[in-house]
Protein backbone atom coordinates (compact mmCIF):
# COMPACT_ATOMS: atom_id res chain seq x y z
CA UNK A 1 0.00 0.00 0.00
CA UNK A 2 3.11 2.69 1.25
CA UNK A 3 5.52 0.91 -1.71
CA UNK A 4 7.36 -1.41 1.18
CA UNK A 5 7.42 -4.76 -0.28
CA UNK A 6 8.65 -8.70 1.52
CA UNK A 7 11.50 -9.83 -0.29
CA UNK A 8 12.40 -13.80 0.06
CA UNK A 9 9.51 -15.54 2.32
CA UNK A 10 11.06 -17.61 5.11
CA UNK A 11 12.16 -20.99 4.28
CA UNK A 12 12.95 -20.09 0.85
CA UNK A 13 16.78 -20.11 -0.56
CA UNK A 14 18.33 -17.33 -2.72
CA UNK A 15 21.42 -16.01 -3.98
CA UNK A 16 23.39 -13.86 -0.89
CA UNK A 17 23.02 -10.22 -2.04
CA UNK A 18 24.86 -7.89 1.08
CA UNK A 19 22.84 -5.46 -0.02
CA UNK A 20 19.73 -6.72 1.15
CA UNK A 21 20.53 -9.32 2.97
CA UNK A 22 22.49 -9.47 6.83
CA UNK A 23 23.89 -13.13 7.87
CA UNK A 24 25.07 -13.56 11.56
CA UNK A 25 28.40 -15.31 11.81
CA UNK A 26 30.59 -15.65 8.83
CA UNK A 27 29.27 -14.11 5.80
CA UNK A 28 28.37 -15.93 2.54
CA UNK A 29 30.23 -14.78 -0.79
CA UNK A 30 27.82 -12.58 -3.27
CA UNK A 31 25.62 -15.01 -4.54
CA UNK A 32 26.08 -18.20 -2.26
CA UNK A 33 22.89 -20.04 -2.04
CA UNK A 34 21.49 -19.05 1.43
CA UNK A 35 18.40 -20.00 3.52
CA UNK A 36 16.17 -16.96 4.85
CA UNK A 37 15.41 -17.12 8.71
CA UNK A 38 13.91 -13.78 8.63
CA UNK A 39 11.61 -11.71 5.31
CA UNK A 40 13.15 -8.45 4.67
CA UNK A 41 11.41 -5.37 3.72
CA UNK A 42 12.09 -2.41 1.04
CA UNK A 43 10.46 0.64 0.59
CA UNK A 44 10.30 1.58 -3.79
CA UNK A 45 8.43 4.96 -3.86
CA UNK A 46 8.95 4.71 -7.78
CA UNK A 47 12.42 5.85 -8.29
CA UNK A 48 14.24 4.06 -5.90
CA UNK A 49 14.60 1.02 -3.86
CA UNK A 50 15.61 1.39 -0.50
CA UNK A 51 16.43 -1.82 1.97
CA UNK A 52 14.17 -1.03 5.24
CA UNK A 53 15.37 -4.53 7.19
CA UNK A 54 17.81 -6.49 5.77
CA UNK A 55 16.62 -10.03 5.69
CA UNK A 56 18.12 -12.58 7.66
CA UNK A 57 19.91 -15.17 6.16
CA UNK A 58 22.25 -18.62 7.13
CA UNK A 59 24.41 -20.59 5.42
CA UNK A 60 23.10 -23.76 3.81
CA UNK A 61 24.55 -26.94 5.43
CA UNK A 62 27.12 -28.74 3.51
CA UNK A 63 28.13 -32.01 3.51
CA UNK A 64 31.86 -31.27 5.08
CA UNK A 65 29.53 -29.63 7.95
CA UNK A 66 27.32 -32.47 8.75
CA UNK A 67 28.16 -34.43 11.48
Amino acid sequence: RYGVIADAARGQLVGFDPVRHSAPGSRPAPGETVNVARTGYTWDDGEAAIVVLPALVTRMENEETRS
